[in-house]
């Protein structure tokens, strides 16, 4: 293992930019798979080619050093330290970044990637070795990916060895595959918010571990097809939608853990609820959107009737939430407290709940309104037992 400081301005892969045979050979030149990177003070590296290296670092003394991504991945397969990357200058265009372990590093290890200016581009988390904790990844302050976020295996977590929640910021899609697991604590956390194509979905758990805390979730769609999942306690607002599954803001189909929050639709696109092979619980849902959502069961043969159950209340403010999609199976609606249709003005919003032939239970023997229609409101009722 050695550590190459570059010197003047060039590509990270060419001896020349250390100072040491242009263009060199790697491990004697410039740095290989197992050497630590330093962009120097007051130099800009050019990540030409996609390429792997222990760990790196870009100085922030002086003058801040630049990394140049050119849409190119660097793979930090390593860390001396606890930091596999350790950011403290500057980050220009793209830059995509695989964080992975060849074998077992030290516990804590830490996420620094927010310099002076610029942000990671991708970011992957790979982390197959070792104990739980050489697994695991923090951020000790707020972090903003520009592209997407995967993470295939080990833990990324916005606490960093018992200090504050972070923040994290996806602008793109976030995927937690078959042993990944991200922790969000008591964090803001903003994942693909507001995208209506392009990306698959907002957040996209497919076998990990999605653990949702306490804090203020801002996520423009959610695809849960096997793991854990556990809604944040706090605050979700889903305000986007996938165009892959006939506009879907919510895709569930495996067991989710609702936690104590609400979730706040908002998208104004119109949007279908996917319920597929199971039943679904919330706990608070509000719709306040403007536009119309169905919720869609896989089966047309009568056998698989889902339920949705609120186990909170309902409250649709703004926009039509219907129980059935196209020729799909009805799918049945338990509210727990009260449904509320109708924002009680005479304002243009509009707000509907269209019951179709569901089996409807809506605040069955609570102590007020099962249901309460405001003005703007529609009930429609449909053939259903109530």
């Amino acid at each position: 293992m050695a550590t190459f400081t570059s010197t003047t301005d060039g590509n990270l892969n060419d001896g020349g930019t250390y100072g040491n045979t242009s263009p060199g050979v790697a491990g004697t030149d410039y740095p290989d798979s197992d050497d630590i990177c330093v962009v120097g003070a007051d130099t800009t590296v050019t990540l030409a080619v996609d390429d792997e290296v222990l760990a790196l670092k870009i100085t922030g003394t002086g003058s801040p050093g630049t990394l140049v991504g050119g849409d190119n991945t660097i793979t930090l397969n390593g860390a001396t330290s606890n930091k596999p990357l350790d950011n403290d200058g500057v980050i220009s265009g793209d830059l995509n970044v695989i964080i992975t372990n060849t074998g077992v590093q030290q516990d804590g290890l830490l996420l620094d990637g927010m310099g002076s200016s610029g942000n990671i581009n991708d970011l992957t988390i790979n982390m197959a070795n070792g104990t739980t904790a050489n697994k695991t990844i923090g951020i000790a302050s707020d972090h903003t990916f520009d592209g997407d976020f995967t993470i295939t295996s080990g833990t990324f977590s916005t606490v960093f060895d018992g200090g504050d929640a972070r923040g994290l910021t996806v602008t793109g899609g976030t995927s937690i595959e078959s042993g990944g697991t991200l922790t969000c604590n008591a964090s803001a956390i903003s994942l693909g918010s507001g995208v209506k194509a392009g990306v698959p979905f907002g957040l996209n758990v497919s076998g990990g571990t999605f653990t949702g805390g306490t804090g203020t979730h801002t996520i423009g769609s959610i695809r849960f097809s096997s793991g854990t999942f556990v809604f944040s306690a706090g605050a979700t607002e889903l305000n986007g939608s996938e165009t892959g599954s006939s506009l879907a803001f919510l895709y569930v189909n495996a067991d989710v853990t609702h936690s104590s929050g609400t979730i706040t639709v908002t998208t104004d696109v119109a949007s279908n609820m996917l319920l597929f092979t199971t039943s679904l619980t919330l706990n608070n849902l509000i719709i306040d959107s403007g536009a119309v959502h169905k919720i869609w069961t896989e089966k047309t043969d009568g056998s698989n009737e889902n339920t949705l159950t609120c186990a909170g209340y309902l409250t649709i403010t703004d926009g039509t939430l219907g129980t059935k999609y196209s020729s799909q199976d009805v799918v049945n609606l338990t509210v727990t407290g009260t449904t509320t249709v109708g924002d009680g003005s005479a304002a243009a919003d509009v707000a509907t709940l269209t019951c179709n032939g569901s089996t409807m239970t809506l605040g069955s023997g609570i102590a007020g309104w099962g249901l309460h229609v405001k003005e703007g409101g529609t009930f429609n009722g449909g053939t259903g037992a109530h």
